[in-house]
């Protein structure tokens, strides 16, 4: 799975960003769907049965590169951060799958970019990691856009609103022990292990509230699953290939695609609030993506200096702007 066999033809030529741009693309295409899939099984089948099955189709998906690779390849010092990290991401879809069978699927898409702000807060708790001023306005101001979506309303879907902002929460500490772990251990590991675990955790809230589910139920569980394993391995490719910055620009196609087909298998229409709210939102995670990128690009300057004193006449960062230690 190192290469995709249109990576080999198609796409061979392409630049290197402009891959990553495309991953990206099918990424949220991916994404966007899934949150429809979700909403529409989950009018049939249990959420915490949709979660096993999601995670189940992933195992399978990987099952052949398991194959050609052998087991070994699944060697890893940080079995402990693999199974926390897993536990945490079956909670973000213990909160998201079930709030997604009451709330229309753009709104819970627009909450979702709140993310990379409950990512930050994260990284400034528990990294220690050093958070500006001008980062934790943009998230102030993402916060603000949440407020904008959780506009007084039913009881019963405010709740699901707070399970979307929790979900959201838990992806957060899934990234942050994501960045630490592609620095030991190669993505498809992290994928392969990451299915299998979740599989398991996920099975005895399945087991809970089973059903089996019939011939036509199981079509749109295969394609659920597939959906979410394929935006995955698109998301993962995308960073490989592109810098985060200018793929986190794209992420906000997950509304619109989200939105059309909502629209189409579902009948339903984004209201102003959530269109407004999820700008505000995605406007303060890009602003966030953004100057973690600058200050990333800044380290590896400082590093090459220290490695070679010669590229600070030949580097195209000769000046910092004062400014941009107000992060």
């Amino acid at each position: 799975m190192k290469r995709f066999w249109f990576e080999n033809t198609y796409l061979r030529e392409l630049p290197s960003g402009t891959r990553g741009t495309l991953w990206m693309v099918l990424a949220c295409l991916m994404f966007g769907a899934l949150a429809v899939l979700i909403r529409r099984v989950a009018q049939q089948v249990p959420p915490f049965e949709i979660i096993f099955f999601r995670n189940l189709v992933q195992v399978i998906f990987f099952a052949p590169w398991l194959a050609v690779r052998g087991f070994s390849v699944m060697r890893t010092a940080r079995i402990k951060t693999h199974v926390t990290r897993s536990a945490i991401g079956v909670m973000a879809m213990v909160c998201f799958f079930p709030a997604l069978a009451v709330l229309p699927a753009a709104q819970a898409i627009a909450i979702s970019f709140t993310t990379p702000l409950f990512a930050t807060i994260g990284a400034a708790l528990f990294l220690r990691e050093h958070v500006r001023a001008r980062r934790w306005t943009a998230i102030v101001i993402g916060l603000v856009g949440v407020m904008v979506i959780l506009r007084p309303e039913a009881a019963a879907v405010g709740r699901a609103q707070g399970l979307v902002v929790l979900s959201a929460m838990f992806m957060a500490g899934s990234i942050l022990l994501t960045k630490s772990m592609t620095r030991t251990d190669d993505p498809n590991v992290i994928a392969a292990y990451t299915g299998a675990l979740m599989t398991v955790f996920s099975l005895p809230l399945a087991l809970a509230v089973w059903r089996t589910p019939d011939l036509e139920q199981g079509k749109w569980l295969l394609a659920l699953g597939l959906t979410a394993t394929l935006g995955q391995v698109a998301f993962n490719r995308a960073f490989s290939h592109a810098d985060a910055s200018a793929i986190m620009a794209l992420d906000f196609l997950r509304l619109p695609v989200g939105a059309i087909i909502a629209f189409v298998l579902l009948g339903e229409r984004p209201d102003r609030w959530t269109i407004v709210g999820a700008v505000v939102i995605f406007s303060s995670s890009l602003y966030i993506a953004r100057r973690e990128a600058r200050m990333a690009r800044r380290v590896r300057h400082a590093q090459a200096m220290t490695l070679d004193p010669s590229v600070v006449a030949e580097g195209p960062i000769q000046k910092v702007r004062p400014e941009a230690h107000n992060d």
